[in-house]
């Protein structure tokens, strides 16, 4: 304590304040002159203890503060008195202070004296900005109901959150009409009233601003004589809150929903791979229940070449040191049958970052992978095929040069393998013929296959007549080169000349023969028929094949033709069978069948003779 100024008049006063606190004291005049102090009253407005001695107390104090200032020179008539004020430092800063005054008056000499002592209340200050602060951030508050008075209190992160100002309904309750549906908060007081019990409720309202927001409160009731008395309570904006939440159950119904009806298989796995749960695709594919694998773990439905694999990717995924894996696997259908499936795992983590579970996609495979086996055996086949065929085969590229080619075409060309890879297979072609080949080689590079005859010379200048059959090879759905089957049909062309001379002369015998003669397939259809039925019947033989000879037969005369061709069928020979014909222009025809089945190649042989009377 320094001794500025010393008196005993006052000092056991002085010592006896600073005894009941530990907080600033100040003993002045009444008109503000600095008689004593303590070391925490100098440090607190700045000041060496020295000069501070020499301050008066209303430089000390916002010179603003009036009411403060009044109150130094009016306190004969309020002898104790507090005051809330603001503090000046000796560098200008201004502070929250409070003062606590305490008028000592000396019965000898009725001299006064002023002792205060002032609380620092920036602190204090402080928090209370801080509270608020954190009730707006958390969008919150507290009130309380007056029931004696009738009064509603409201803190003002409450009143922030209600959008209303601190006058704002008063009453208790014209409060509860801020509610949608006020009658749910006033049964919950009755309710609380009733069982002592607190009550927490959520409840939506819409501000005097129109804003609609869903709130949380909680409160408490306090009655006398069954009375109440008194409520109070807290409030939660939880709008965003609730509309998360509901976002995040549409988000999670749209991923269950997802997960169950996704067209690959996909499995929830924990830690010891044990089945959380799998859609429906994953159960097609693997072939056991949901139920079932329930109670399996992954290793279960995996071949056991592939099991230390799986347990190697479990751990590393569910201990964070891998986030996702991708491989091939086989795996073991229900049934014992190997699948194959391309699996994608990934690790899912909790909010705070902690492991969850195992999100497994598996792709079906196994078509692929039996398909890549069918392509090494075909390979094979192709292999062979193309070096033991007995007709004469070669692939060539896009300009018709040969880039392989069996001995068999060596054998039909007359010239050595070793003259015929990679050497033009068009010099050995007719030259009138080439513009047809080139057109069809041209298709072929396009993609489409080509079938046909043409004719080539050999080497040592001899002429043969080919069957080509082009077929392109294609590479991810480009034409690669072409793959050429050739049939040489040389020795069947003479026949072929025979036969068909032979099939003219056989035609013109046919035509010019008064009797319908035709052919009719196992179903009654015309084949084939002669020139004959155009004379007789009206119609050109075109028009006839593909018909069916009932349709031309009088409706009442149909059912014994249709007996009589069922008896065909069965290996009898018909002889003299007469039935009526429609003719083209509607008039009918008698006409007598002579008919014989033929097995071999399943077609009834007819001639039919008009019947005149």
């Amino acid at each position: 304590m320094s001794n500025y100024n010393t008196n005993t008049s006052y000092n056991g006063v002085f010592d006896n304040i600073i005894a009941l606190s530990s907080n600033a004291f100040i003993l002045c005049t009444t008109d503000g002159n600095m008689l004593q102090f303590n070391g925490g009253a100098a440090k607190m407005f700045g000041y060496e203890e020295a000069e501070f001695g020499k301050c008066n107390i209303k430089t000390l104090i916002n010179h603003s503060d009036t009411a403060f200032i009044s109150g130094l020179h009016n306190h004969q008539s309020n002898p104790e008195m507090g005051e809330s004020a603001v503090g000046i430092k000796k560098n200008g800063t201004r502070f929250p202070i409070a003062l606590i005054s305490v008028i000592h008056r000396n019965p000898n000499s009725n001299e006064e004296f002023l002792a205060k002592r002032i609380i620092d209340l920036s602190y204090i200050k402080k928090t209370e900005k801080l509270l608020e602060e954190t009730s707006l951030l958390t969008k919150s508050g507290g009130w309380e109901a007056d029931y004696i008075n009738n009064e509603m209190s409201w803190t003002p992160g409450a009143l922030h959150l209600l959008d209303i100002g601190p006058e704002h309904h008063r009453q208790i309750q014209s409060t509860f009409q801020l509610f949608d549906q006020p009658e749910i908060l006033e049964n919950a007081f009755r309710q609380s009233i009733q069982t002592g019990q607190p009550f927490d409720l959520q409840l939506n309202l819409t501000t005097p601003k129109g804003i609609k927001k869903i709130v949380r409160t909680k409160g408490y009731t306090v009655a006398f004589e069954g009375k109440m008395v008194r409520a109070y309570g807290t409030i939660q904006d939880i709008t965003e809150e609730v509309i998360n939440k509901q976002n995040l159950n549409k988000a999670e119904a749209l991923f269950k929903t997802a997960f169950d009806n996704a067209g690959v298989g996909m499995a929830i796995i924990n830690n010891k791979g044990e089945y959380i749960d799998v859609n429906n695709a994953y159960i097609n594919f693997i072939g056991y229940s949901k139920q079932e694998l329930s109670n399996m773990r992954i290793f279960d439905v995996t071949d056991d070449a592939y099991g230390a694999l799986d347990k190697v990717h479990l751990q590393e995924l569910s201990t964070g040191v891998s986030k996702r894996k991708e491989y091939d696997k086989k795996f073991i259908h229900k049934d014992g049958k190997v699948l194959w499936g391309f699996v994608t795992a990934s690790a899912i983590s909790n909010p705070d970052e902690s492991f969850a579970f195992i999100l497994a996609q598996v792709i079906d495979l196994t078509v692929r992978k039996e398909a890549e086996i069918a392509i090494v055996k075909s390979e094979q086949e192709y292999k062979s095929l193309f070096e033991q065929n007995p007709n004469a085969v070669c692939s060539l590229d896009l300009e018709g040069n040969i880039t392989a080619m069996n001995r068999q075409l060596s054998v039909l060309l007359e010239c050595p393998e070793s003259q015929l890879k990679g050497e033009s297979i068009f010099p050995f072609m007719i030259p009138e013929e080439m513009d047809d080949i080139f057109r069809k080689f041209n298709l072929v590079k396009s993609g489409q296959a080509q079938k046909f005859r043409c004719r080539v010379q050999t080497l040592k200048n001899k002429e043969r007549t080919w069957i080509i059959t082009y077929m392109p090879i294609t590479v991810n759905r480009a034409v690669t080169g072409i793959y050429a089957l050739i049939n040489d049909i040389t020795e069947n062309v003479a026949e072929e000349l025979e036969l068909e001379k032979s099939l003219r002369d056989l035609k013109k015998i046919l035509d010019a023969s008064l009797d319908i003669l035709c052919v009719l397939n196992i179903k009654g259809e015309f084949v084939r028929i002669n020139k004959q039925v155009e004379e007789l019947w009206g119609y050109e033989d075109w028009e006839l094949v593909g018909k069916d000879i009932i349709d031309f037969v009088l409706e009442d005369d149909r059912r014994k033709t249709f007996e009589a061709f069922s008896q065909i069928k069965r290996g009898i020979e018909l002889k003299d069978f007469e039935n009526r014909m429609l003719k083209k222009d509607g008039s009918t025809i008698i006409m007598q069948w002579f008919a014989s089945w033929d097995s071999m190649t399943h077609s009834v042989y007819a001639s039919a003779r008009h019947l005149k009377f």
